[in-house]
């Protein structure tokens, strides 16, 4: 394991057992947690920054020296207590914390709860909250049952300084052909609806996923439940089953499992996700034993029983996929209703077993959720799964929030689709018959490009130059450097006017090239179709370009 210079905190409690005389303070406490720590990591302060609660220092660092003391944190239920504890402590915490808040390190919180209780209402200051954001992410063992728990909570993030698995970024809600190309292009994996593409909805759409699939990446076909209901169509479970039921039939079986599918649900209705499933258990069960099978759990008074609930209607099968919503609120006919699962929740369901003591879910998928939500949203996610091994997917649909008004909008979209556009009409221009025949007999008539030089040189003399200088080559290179504006217009008008005439052939292929847009026309512009497949295939590309077969529609 290598040391990290950007080490992630770790905060945890002081304990009751002790070295008999000063020492660091990592070193001075004997307690449970810090007994795991040295067993499982033979340096602790090579990989976390440690930072210590202590009921007598406040917030300290591992390696200040203290004396042994003894001195019990206040109770959680003393709230007269807790408070004097932060007024005595909170400055000198901020400062330390201050130190190390920096948008490429992980903060962990690994405390009891009488010392978290006193970290909470420091944290609640609102200097402590921004503080705190400024970290890449955060986590803090919250609800666990006892010692037992959050000792083996602490124990999965010291181990994830060994490895760090990076999650599977769905681009979903593709439905029109230049996304489905430009994400290819970008190598990226493909994610799609039912109620948009299908084996039986733009099946040339759908193809672009299975060559993608067949290339080795995986791909998310969401239900579109919630989609057709938006349009006033009640789709039926069960026709959502025949369409992945047949999808999947027509996939060889090394395809299919890279085939990411969801079970349609009642997100407000508990009762009624029970249901479908136990309607459809034999299909649910034919899929998951084929393809990668995503079970939401939404939001419940008691979320754990609701996934053993749903599980049990699936006699515990391996290979299900927890789904996590991460949409803020579904919308309806009476308002908004809160759908985001907790960091607690999505733990709690990390944490469940089945009955015979494996993990209940193996792997997880974030639902509604990109590498650029908003806040921390993403980030926190991740550590969590990060923390709890957990393999783990996302998808969200990004082609509209990056794009905007072509001319106006400075979303990365739009300035792309500019660039390419420059790019691809300069390209087409210098290419075409007009540009190429061009010659200086055709100049001597229509001096286009000597008249846009001479027109340069009033307009921006420097810009010239600059121009000039960088199609002419240094034989030839001009420099203006010490002359008022009006000599060095007259200097480059003189250049231009007497250049040699035995090399004026290489004087307008380069002026041609520094002034090309007089030469372009309407039909050297690209289409849109062409503008938004480059735009998406560069904003998403994983650094390898891909080939792709087009697909003609049916």
């Amino acid at each position: 394991m290598t040391p990290s210079n950007n080490k992630p905190v770790l905060i945890i409690g002081c304990s009751d057992g002790k070295g008999s005389y000063a020492a660091p303070a990592f070193d001075l406490y004997q307690g449970a947690m810090f007994k795991l720590i040295n067993a499982n990591m033979a340096n602790v302060h090579d990989h976390f920054e440690v930072l210590i609660l202590s009921a007598l220092h406040g917030l300290i660092h591992s390696s200040q020296i203290i004396e042994p003391y003894d001195q019990r944190m206040a109770k959680r239920t003393n709230a007269a207590e807790i408070s004097q504890f932060v007024k005595d402590h909170k400055n000198s915490s901020y400062k330390l914390l201050e130190q190390y808040a920096t948008n490429d390190r992980n903060l962990h919180i690994v405390l009891s709860n009488d010392y978290l209780a006193a970290l909470d209402e420091m944290f609640e200051a609102p200097r402590f909250k921004k503080l705190i954001k400024a970290f890449n992410s955060s986590y803090i063992s919250r609800k666990h049952s006892g010692i037992g728990v959050l000792r083996g909570r602490l124990k999965k993030i010291l181990k994830t300084v060994e490895s760090k698995s990076e999650p599977t970024l769905f681009r979903s809600g593709l439905a029109n052909e230049d996304e489905f190309i430009g994400y290819s292009h970008a190598n990226a994996c493909l994610g799609a609806s039912l109620a948009y593409v299908s084996d039986i909805k733009k099946v040339n759409l759908f193809d672009y996923m299975v060559q993608s699939m067949q290339d080795g990446k995986r791909a998310f076909l969401d239900n579109g439940v919630i989609t057709e209901l938006g349009r006033g169509k009640f789709v039926s479970p069960a026709s959502v089953f025949e369409r992945y039921t047949n999808i999947v039939r027509h996939l060889k079986p090394s395809v299919a499992k890279r085939l990411s599918i969801v079970i349609p649900d009642n997100p407000f209705d508990t009762a009624a996700s029970v249901t479908i499933l136990r309607e459809n258990r034999k299909a649910i069960k034919w899929l998951a034993s084929r393809c990668d099978v995503i079970l939401p759990v939404h939001l419940a008074p008691d979320i754990a029983k609701h996934a053993h609930d749903l599980m049990k209607e699936l006699n515990y099968i391996s290979g299900i996929r927890l789904g996590v919503p991460c949409k803020d609120a579904i919308k309806t006919d009476t308002g908004s209703i809160p759908v985001r699962l907790s960091l607690t929740d999505i733990e709690t369901l990390f944490e469940q077993k089945n009955p015979k003591g494996k993990p209940l879910f193996s792997a997880v998928h974030y639902l509604a959720l990109s590498e650029v939500s908003r806040g921390n949203i993403y980030q926190e996610r991740k550590l969590l799964a990060n923390i709890h091994a957990m393999d783990f997917a996302c998808d969200a649909c990004r082609s509209a929030a990056v794009m905007g008004n072509e001319k106006e909008s400075n979303r990365s979209g739009a300035v792309m689709l500019r660039q390419v556009k420059e790019e691809f009409t300069h390209d087409n221009t210098i290419k075409s018959p007009e540009f190429e025949s061009h010659k200086l007999d055709q100049e001597y008539e229509e001096p286009v490009a000597f008249t846009s030089a001479a027109d340069a040189i009033e307009e921006n003399v420097t810009v010239f130059v600059q121009h000039w200088n960088s199609t002419m080559g240094a034989a030839w290179a001009l420099d203006i450097d010490g002359m008022d504006e009006e000599a060095a217009k007259e200097y480059c008008t003189e250049i231009l006017c007497s250049f040699p005439r035995i090399i004026e052939d290489q004087l307008l292929e380069g002026l041609k090239q520094n002034y090309w847009q007089q030469f372009s026309h309407k039909h050297h512009e690209p289409t849109s179709f062409d503008k938004r497949t480059e735009t998406f295939s560069r904003l998403f590309t994983d650094g390898q370009r891909k080939a792709v077969q087009t697909s003609l529609p049916i």
